[in-house]
């Protein structure tokens, strides 16, 4: 199982980011590995969707659901599949704008493992949450 977190300080309000980011139809948008989004149903912890997630060439398609929302505190959701993993969003106050803390856990598939090896999957992983918090930063602040 791999773990890390990453943060980013964005130009815009924690209500703003936290409504952004508690809509899974905008995760092609910020998400360079996700790929297609669909059947969403409820709010909340309630929350559930499917989406097509890209590795290494490879499309995994994933049941998705919301484990913790506090509003414009947090947000977990997990995936479980072939790809079992854990985003946790904690939003923070800093001045006029917000901190954003990315905490990602998740199961590197052994098709990944046998074909580019755990350490390379791994530092990939770390690449794809950098362009995402850029891709949300960017957003935000446009």
């Amino acid at each position: 199982m791999a773990k890390f977190t990453q943060s980013i300080t964005i130009n815009a309000p924690v209500e703003k980011v936290y409504k952004y980011l508690s809509d899974p139809a905008n995760l092609p948008e910020w998400h360079p590995s996700v790929v297609r989004i669909r059947d969403i149903t409820g709010r909340g912890e309630n929350q559930k969707w499917t989406w097509d997630y890209k590795l290494w060439g490879h499309i995994f398609t994933e049941e998705v659901y919301v484990e913790k929302d506090q509003i414009n505190t947090s947000r977990i959701f997990k995936s479980k599949g072939i790809i079992r993993s854990k985003r946790s969003f904690t939003f923070a106050l800093v001045g006029e704008g917000t901190r954003l803390d990315y905490e990602l856990e998740y199961t590197i598939p052994i098709v990944i493992i046998n074909s580019v090896g755990e350490p390379l999957a791994i530092q990939r992983s770390k690449r794809v949450v950098d362009m995402a918090l850029t891709n949300i930063k960017e957003r935000m602040e446009g």
